[in-house]
Order: structure tokens, then sequence, then C-alpha cells
């Protein structure tokens, strides 16, 4: 009984420290309101306080976003249209060196470099087939 007494104390005294305070105690609170949001455009009921204290500012934001928006779009189709340049000026230029290889190793095989004209030929299809591998992967 001795240890359920003295679980009890400590709950009588803070039941009585809380009996001790006064009732009529002015206090003095503040309280702190963030508001988030994502995007350009504020919420409905912010753009309408915001117009509320700036006529036109509202307007001139969805505006801004509208523009924000537009830039964005050309940036990235610039961005497209760049890379599909250099994916096409890639191809173009391998196929050059592949026929121009193939080109050189028919050349040795007529003059009697059959065999260097083999190692340049199979040389040039492994580094084919390396870039393609290796290309496709990247994607």
């Amino acid at each position: 009984m001795n240890r359920k007494t003295n679980k009890n104390k400590p709950a009588r005294r803070q039941n009585q420290s809380n009996q001790q305070q006064p009732q009529n105690q002015n206090q003095i609170s503040a309280v702190h309101q963030s508001v988030m949001y994502s995007g350009p455009i504020p919420p409905a009921d912010e753009l309408k306080r915001l117009e509320e204290i700036q006529p036109g500012a509202a307007e001139r934001i969805i505006t801004m976003a509208e523009k924000s928006q537009e830039h964005t779009h050309q940036m990235e189709l610039g961005a497209l249209k760049a890379k599909k340049w250099e994916v096409r000026i890639g191809q173009i230029l391998g196929f050059i060196v592949t026929i121009v290889a193939f080109g050189f190793c028919a050349y040795l095989a007529t003059i009697g470099h059959a065999t260097l004209g083999g190692i340049i030929g199979g040389t040039t299809i492994t580094a084919i087939a390396t870039a393609f591998i290796y290309g496709r992967k990247q994607n």
C-alpha cells in the first residue's frame, strides 16, 4: 500500500498547485500563421485580398504566370530541338566515318593488304556496335 500512496502523492501535489493559480490572470498571446502554396498563382482568396489592396494586382499576377509558363515552354522546346539536331548530326557523321572506313578497307584489300583491311574493318564494326549499345543504355 505504501507504493500506491507514493504514486498518488505527486498527482495530488500537481492538482494542488493547479488550484493555487489565480483564475483571473491577464494573458498576452501571439499567434503566428504561415500560409504556403506552390505555383506562381496564389489561392483565390489571396488574389481577392491583393485585388482589394491594389486594384489590378490579380490580373498582373496571372499575366506574369502566363508569360513565365510560355517562356518555360519555349525553352524546353528549344532544348528538345537542339537535342534532336545533335542526335541527327551524330548519326550523319557516324555514317560518313563508317563509309570512309569501309572504303579504306576495300582499297587495302585490292592492293594486297587484306589482313590490314580486315583488322580496320573489324575494328570499325566493333566501334559502331559499341556506340549503339552504350548509346541505347544511356537513353
